[in-house]
């Protein structure tokens, strides 16, 4: 029986932007942390990509409790370069974004959650990356915390192909990971992912009727299952499009 919907819907979202950042901010995170020289020798996206993961995932050593004051790239880079602060999954997608966005490169942060993410206490949530390579024209599944990226074989996967993969006895036996950081055991990875590959998330942006921007966000459920209310027990949750299609969810910017 298949999982989701492969069609467009109603619900397939109208995007103008992934990217919560103006141009001047991006800007500023290239020169202020030479991202270009950072990225010198990458020949392509996907090298650039490779590059940019590498080197967020090994600043700081994950901590899980620690959150920023503010939830804004270069502060949170500032703080672990020059502070020595370590922080949570939701900051290495943060940071990552932000970078390969200042790079050109598509990007959006994805939120992932359990099956029983309402009645869980904790740790029913993750957060990571997927990027548009646009010479392969695919979406691509990031793990910045882990500083890995799910192959197929030779072929990077996004979030719902590499969900497929983990399930798939023949598939399985050909996932691999690029490994970014070190002491990463690929099945240690696999084993603790997959619990999380049940809801997905992202935040995106639609121009309005008078041209503004305004901020959405997309919620990817199985077919049969309804959309949380509530996020480990007490946090609301609220979504503005609820799809069972994975067509609704990897739309690409319609608006320009």
């Amino acid at each position: 029986m298949e999982k989701y919907l492969q069609d467009k819907t109603e619900n397939t979202p109208s995007i103008t932007s992934f990217s919560p950042y103006w141009e001047e901010y991006l800007d500023n995170l290239v020169e202020k942390y030479q991202l270009n020289r950072l990225c010198d020798d990458s020949q392509s996206d996907y090298e650039k990509v490779l590059c940019v993961t590498k080197w967020v995932s090994n600043l700081w050593e994950h901590d899980g409790t620690n959150q920023p004051e503010k939830f804004d790239a270069d502060f949170i880079l500032n703080e672990v370069i020059n502070n020595g602060k370590r922080f949570r999954c939701v900051e290495y997608s943060t940071v990552i974004h932000a970078c390969l966005n200042a790079l050109n490169i598509t990007a959006r942060t994805l939120g992932l959650m359990t099956e029983d993410v309402e009645t869980r206490q904790s740790g029913a949530g993750h957060v990571a990356v997927e990027v548009y390579l646009k010479d392969i024209d695919k979406w691509i599944f990031i793990d910045g915390q882990w500083g890995v990226i799910p192959m197929l074989d030779n072929t990077p996967l996004n979030a719902i192909e590499f969900s497929d993969s983990l399930e798939n006895k023949d598939e399985y036996e050909r996932l691999n990971l690029e490994i970014l950081k070190s002491n990463v055991s690929k099945e240690n990875y696999f084993n603790w992912i997959k619990e999380y590959l049940y809801f997905y998330n992202y935040e995106y942006w639609e121009k309005t009727n008078d041209g503004n921007l305004t901020s959405k966000i997309i919620l990817l459920g199985q077919i049969g299952a309804k959309a949380p209310t509530v996020f480990q027990i007490r946090f609301p949750l609220k979504f503005d499009i609820y799809t069972h299609s994975v067509a609704d969810f990897y739309s690409t910017i319609i608006n320009t």
